[in-house]
């Protein structure tokens, strides 16, 4: 495909670029034997052929393979359905492009129906086993508890910048494809409209899933690797650009050289864990930069681990500093408890927003069974499954993380319900007691829960404390 623009030594040239320069060679060799991100590299490299193709010599088989590459590209991964872009605004090359597209389209309107013909087979199976699962056409089946779509506004600037996964940051050279694009405009233009919008419907879409950084191990952002074929168009369009003048060929030539270098390198780190997959700050990154081995201390200035099991462990408590929220004796209530009533399900708690309970990134919460507290600008909720017993095997829950909401727009730590999970079993002589959801549930249904606690006392509590820690400035 790129001999179509470039000479066979331009074209190696920028094969070698996107394997050795970019994560391209990572996702490849060793995170993406089991991804779709590699095959739609392939997919997309055969939908650009046919797209340059069928407007040059427009046929029918051009047409076909063009429509069930589209088509392949949406199944495999439906939200690459904005791969639909490129083949709609590419343009004939000449003058008049536009004009002679409209012309194109009319002249050949059996062989565009050919195409979306194609485009609905290929993309039709997903529908029908969707319909035979669930009974209908469309379904949804992204459900994990927090993470969805966040349009307006998407995270387009930790996408692209943001230390712990950030594509430009890890992808240098791919930099220079983006200063491409506008020379489009002068030496291709019939790929000009086809790239930009592309890629700017494309970047909007990956950048608005709450998990921007996609999780998993990948090193930089693995969700624009397919689109690498494209973007290798404006690539070697700035490299010829910069070496087309004498001057910049040298300090261009080293520059780019220092890349791959780096990239190489940082792939190397990614492999021997010195480069952590997704926890990375911008102090641990200044801190193994160039490095090959972790320095002493390194550790702490990593993004605080999330447990990858159902429960989640207060451990490190010397990185912390912990004071009290508030603390309830119920002093003023009769004989000195909290009775918990269909209309009043909740005890008293603190109402409070993330940024006034710690300036850090997260803070861990605390408070002893029979009581606890819940807002919404935590992100939050206490209890735990319905009918279910906490995850961690106790009426208890003694330690829960709770994140900065706009460092980390999903809820952590949820239940396949979005219910936090339970921590480990609260130190003997805790005063007994049912975290305060299972207690309001076993109110509201008029029935005590199972366990050795009598109904007494999961319908009331005799104090209701509340700690947070967070670690140290």
């Amino acid at each position: 495909m790129l001999l179509h623009f470039f000479s066979d030594g331009w074209t190696a040239v920028l094969i070698a670029l996107i394997v050795l320069g970019t994560n391209y060679l990572q996702l490849t060799v060793w995170d993406g034997t089991l991804l779709t991100h590699t095959p739609l590299f392939l997919l997309y490299g055969l939908l650009l052929w046919a797209t340059v193709e069928w407007h040059d010599r427009p046929r029918v088989r051009t047409a076909l393979l063009l429509g069930a590459m589209a088509g392949l590209i949406t199944l495999v991964r439906p939200s690459e359905g904005v791969c639909l872009l490129i083949p709609l605004l590419w343009l004939p090359t000449g003058p008049n492009g536009w004009e002679q597209k409209w012309g194109l389209l009319k002249k050949h309107f059996g062989q565009v129906a050919i195409a979306a013909l194609a485009f609905i087979v290929a993309a039709s199976p997903q529908l029908f086993y969707w319909h035979a699962v669930t009974g209908d056409w469309i379904f949804y089946s992204y459900v994990n508890p927090g993470e969805g779509f966040d349009f307006f506004p998407p995270y387009i600037m930790d996408f692209l910048f943001n230390f712990r996964k950030g594509w430009l940051l890890y992808t240098p050279l791919m930099g220079l494809s983006l200063l491409g694009i506008p020379l489009l405009w002068r030496k291709r233009r019939e790929a000009f409209w086809a790239v930009l919008l592309f890629l700017l419907v494309d970047l909007w879409v990956i950048s608005a899933w709450s998990c921007w950084w996609y999780a998993g191990g990948s090193f930089s952002s693995r969700s624009l690797v397919p689109v690498y074929v494209v973007l290798a168009i404006p690539l070697g369009i700035c490299l010829q650009a910069i070496f087309h003048r004498k001057s910049l060929r040298w300090p261009a030539g080293i520059a780019i050289g220092l890349l791959v270098l780096l990239n190489l390198f940082q792939t190397w780190q990614w492999k021997r864990g010195i480069l952590p997959k997704d926890r990375i700050t911008k102090a641990y990154y200044g801190a193994i930069f160039g490095r090959t081995g972790v320095p002493n201390g390194a550790h702490a200035l990593l993004m605080v681990e999330r447990s990858a099991s159902s429960e989640e462990h207060f451990t490190d408590e010397a990185r912390y500093t912990g004071h009290e929220l508030c603390h309830y004796t119920f002093d003023d209530r009769p004989d000195s408890s909290f009775h918990f009533t269909p209309e009043v399900p909740w005890t008293p708690g603190p109402d409070a927003a993330f940024s006034e309970l710690t300036g850090q990134d997260h803070a861990w919460c605390a408070h002893p069974p029979g009581c606890g507290w819940a807002t919404a600008s935590l992100g939050t909720a206490a209890g735990d499954g319905d009918d279910l017993p906490p995850r961690g095997g106790d009426l208890s829950v003694p330690h829960r993380r709770v994140e900065d909401p706009a460092g980390h727009p999903e809820r952590v730590g949820a239940d396949d319900d979005g219910l936090p999970h339970s921590g480990s079993a609260l130190p003997q002589g805790q005063p007994e007691g049912v975290c305060m959801e299972r207690a309001r549930r076993a109110v509201a249904r008029g029935r005590p829960e199972g366990g050795s606690l009598g109904a007494e006392i999961k319908r009331r509590i005799t104090t209701c404390q509340s700690a947070i820690q967070e670690t140290k400035p």
